[in-house]
């Protein structure tokens, strides 16, 4: 073996090892599934517990519901009511009530309802383009140190198509569409780049035990 051919052979694999090494996945699933489900609630059907339950085990839906909801299964319940009343026709006297009331959930679910084609592009789009990934880490690089401009290994993230958050977690980071919405209509990737920012911030959160020449860049993103 030539030694030119040997330098372009470990030159390509350090490539793949490293384009590897960093790859992300976004992962739909859990969004796809609440489309699904109210395909079923527009025809009368009504949200079963088992439907319900199954729902919730999928892993994007479990990270995020247990980061915002927690152990509170008395607002996640009402959440699910929510979703019945806004989508069955059978409630719909009900739900335009509970909108004239302004109250929050439905007001929420509503706005799913409404931006579905919307929501369904986005994702779509999100899993097609690759720079959006580079967009993502660039901004959370600018509200970083140096230190920490860095990548995140085999990190997943996921679209969730109920709640109004973003968290990210150990597991990955999970992303509310109507969340996304919002933020993107002040600058279009900051909410995933402010939860990209939790995943390669090394500085402690307590501004007590901080570097202050990061205080800056922390203030950016901090919550």
């Amino acid at each position: 073996m030539s030694p030119r051919f040997t330098h372009l052979f470990w030159l390509l694999a350090w490539w793949l090892t490293s384009s590897n090494c960093h790859a992300q996945t976004i992962n739909i699933e859990a969004a796809t599934a609440y489309w699904n489900l109210t395909d079923a609630l527009r025809r009368d059907e009504p949200l079963t517990r088992k439907a319900w339950q199954e729902f919730l085990t999928i892993p994007a839906n479990k990270i995020y519901s247990s980061a915002v909801w927690g152990s509170d299964t008395a607002s996640l319940g009402r959440y699910r009511r929510a979703i019945e009343v806004v989508y069955m026709p059978r409630y719909d006297s009900l739900r335009q009530a509970k909108l004239r009331a302004k109250v929050w959930y439905y007001v929420l679910v509503n706005d799913y309802k409404q931006h579905e084609n919307e929501d369904k592009r986005y994702v779509a789009a999100m899993q097609k383009n690759p720079d959006y990934l580079d967009k993502m880490y660039a901004y959370a690089h600018e509200a970083l140190p140096t230190r920490d401009h860095t990548k995140v290994a085999g990190l997943k993230l996921f679209y969730v198509a109920f709640g109004n958050d973003g968290t990210s977690q150990t597991d990955g980071i999970v992303f509310s569409l109507r969340s996304v919405r919002d933020n993107n209509a002040i600058k279009p990737g900051i909410l995933e780049a402010h939860e990209m920012h939790h995943q390669l911030r090394t500085t402690s959160h307590n501004y007590d035990h901080t570097d202050p020449a990061d205080d800056n860049l922390l203030l950016a993103f901090y919550n």
